[in-house]
């Protein structure tokens, strides 16, 4: 499930080195293969299997109810399908002493490259940063700073959504996540959060570092209302819920339109 576009054109990344593009593109995140999700599926299809040789129904009813797999939860899925991933274009080794404050980096970029090509350097050191937000538990207090070597070419219509890759079974860093827009800084410069604080590790080349998922440029965010639920639309929700937990295949699109049927007052007045 990805952000929809009325028209086709594409939004346009360059990168500054030579054959980056060629060899670890950034690329669509609904293409990005989790290793998990395969092995996820194949447990429930097994789970699924053997629930019907059970006897028994009230036992069947209840463990269908309550069998959720985590590869069929429809907002983890959404997120992970939506924008772009940014993959490590080439290999960066980081390593740390434990003292908590300093890393090394190298990586095996072509030296000498153009101007904006990739680096490895600290950003936001603990007193810019550290000192008035709280990060991570285990989180080294300099955030390390990937200059990419990417570039967005600014487009009217959307801005970016700048996030960790979730769900990618990677717990050696994560990140801070923000909003960016091309019209005021074009470059992708990834900034980590380094959870290793003593020892040597190698990012490899095409490991995802961020995801960038458009989001319109003209964003609408409408006032909202706070308040006790009352009358029939209690029974409204219940009954949703209810029929979503026994939705056999999780369709959204008959998911959507039984909320259609139960919440048709409510759209109608929207």
């Amino acid at each position: 499930m990805s952000i929809p576009t009325k028209d086709k054109v594409p939004i346009r990344f360059c990168n500054a080195m030579p054959g980056f593009a060629e060899a670890h593109p950034i690329m669509l995140a609904k293409d990005y293969k989790r290793d998990w999700i395969e092995k996820n599926a194949k447990h429930l299809h097994a789970f699924q299997e053997e629930l019907k040789k059970c006897p028994i129904d009230y036992y069947k009813e209840m463990w269908q109810k309550y069998s959720g797999h985590v590869v069929r939860c429809p907002g983890i899925r959404a997120f992970m399908n939506s924008g772009y991933i940014i993959p490590s274009p080439c290999d960066i080794i980081i390593e740390t002493n434990g003292d908590g404050n300093s890393f090394k980096a190298a990586d095996l970029a072509p030296q000498g490259g153009p101007r904006g090509a990739f680096k490895v350097s600290t950003a936001h050191p603990r007193e810019q940063f550290h000192d008035f937000t709280a990060v991570p538990n285990n989180t080294l207090k300099s955030v390390v700073k990937i200059i990419t070597g990417w570039n967005i070419v600014p487009d009217e219509r959307f801005v970016f959504l700048v996030s960790p890759p979730h769900y990618c079974n990677e717990h050696r860093f994560s990140g801070p996540v923000g909003i960016q827009d091309p019209f005021s800084d074009t470059q992708i410069n990834i900034f980590l959060y380094w959870h290793i604080l003593k020892g040597r590790e190698i990012i490899k080349a095409g490991t995802p570092l961020a995801q960038y998922i458009p989001i319109p440029r003209e964003f609408v965010q409408p006032d909202i209302v706070c308040e006790t639920a009352m009358g029939d639309i209690i029974d409204k929700f219940i009954a949703l819920q209810n029929l979503i937990r026994i939705t056999a295949d999780r369709s959204q699109v008959k998911i959507k339109e039984a909320v259609k049927r139960v919440f048709k007052k409510e759209l109608d007045q929207a």
